[in-house]
């Protein structure tokens, strides 16, 4: 197995190692209308900017392709549009996030009682997370943020973005330590309960379940609802969102 070790100062937990955090739905309630916000302005993009007859065909043409690439930027280069920057993208779809998003203090009190490293795993860019978490009043209580911009041609759910992901948590964890031959060897999958991810995705819970045994914490929502998946759901910890009196009941590892 390969070995993940940290330098943190920070109290460590000598069960779980890290875990990953996914954002939207997941460290706020995808009800608020964020991410409807951000996929309207996705069709809004495709009309102005690419030249879509209207809303509804932009609609059509992004469910089938998002379907197949998991994200609307993979989506929309695969069907051929290359001549707009990324950055303009993302800074169009994702918007003021403030005009949503509120700090939720009962999400950070539970991050602050996790005493191991945490990472934000999202499929949005990096700049325009970072602006999310901060006005979510999360963004200290995580060591790195890995996105888009990262992760580059790949996105979760795929095993490539999940081990692209993974040997830079492996390296961050590290830090300190000569670079050995170890540092390009395959991730291999982790002890059970030793690795989290919070996600309201079913498809990325899968992938990171079936790839690296990674222990799955369910945050339900309308994602749930759309993937039309209860049955599978019952693999995973489920959870309404992140808070300490139910991962207590639910996950106590987590604060041990």
């Amino acid at each position: 197995m390969t070995s993940m070790t940290t330098t943190t100062t920070t109290t460590r937990n000598e069960g779980v190692t890290f875990a990953l955090f996914d954002l939207d739905g997941c460290l706020y309630p995808i009800e608020n209308g964020y991410e409807q916000a951000c996929r309207e302005r996705v069709f809004e993009f495709m009309v102005r900017e690419l030249g879509y007859a209207d809303i509804e065909s932009a609609k059509t043409t992004w469910k089938r392709a998002f379907e197949k690439h998991n994200q609307t930027l993979k989506s929309l280069r695969a069907l051929g549009h290359s001549d707009f920057s990324k950055e303009e993208y993302w800074e169009f779809t994702r918007g003021d996030c403030a005009s949503h998003l509120e700090a939720d203090e009962t999400v950070r009190d539970c991050l602050e009682r996790m005493k191991f490293q945490k990472f934000v795993l999202t499929n949005c860019a990096e700049k325009e997370a970072k602006q999310a978490l901060k006005r979510l009043n999360v963004l200290d209580m995580f060591q790195h943020v890995y996105g888009a911009d990262f992760m580059g041609n790949a996105c979760k759910p795929s095993k490539e973005a999940f081990e692209k992901v993974l040997r830079d948590v492996k390296r961050r964890m590290s830090s300190g330590r000569a670079r050995d031959e170890t540092d390009d060897e395959e991730i291999q999958p982790f002890e059970t309960d030793r690795v989290f991810m919070f996600e309201d995705s079913l498809k990325n819970l899968v992938s990171a379940k079936e790839n690296f045994n990674i222990t799955g914490v369910l945050v339900k929502g309308k994602t749930l609802a759309e993937e039309n998946g209860e049955e599978v759901a019952k693999r995973f910890i489920q959870i309404n969102k992140p808070c300490v009196s139910e991962l207590m009941e639910k996950a106590p590892s987590l604060f041990a």
